[in-house]
């Protein structure tokens, strides 16, 4: 997952997963400033419910 920016928002992602931790950013290596530069990259693991009930949670366009 990308996103959320903080360690303190990412905290709210353990109510869909057991295990959720930053362990990346996102670099373009060109230095193009865009949305998703700088971003965390979450893993996330533990799944609480099934796709069908947390992809409404999740999907939305930004």
């Amino acid at each position: 997952m990308v996103g959320p920016d903080t360690v303190a928002e990412g905290a709210g992602l353990r109510r869909f997963w057991s295990d959720v931790r930053p362990v990346a950013r996102i670099d373009n290596a060109v230095g193009l400033d865009n949305q998703e530069q700088g971003k965390p990259v979450w893993v996330c693991r533990g799944q609480r419910a099934a796709w069908t009930r947390l992809w409404p949670e999740f999907k939305r366009l930004s």
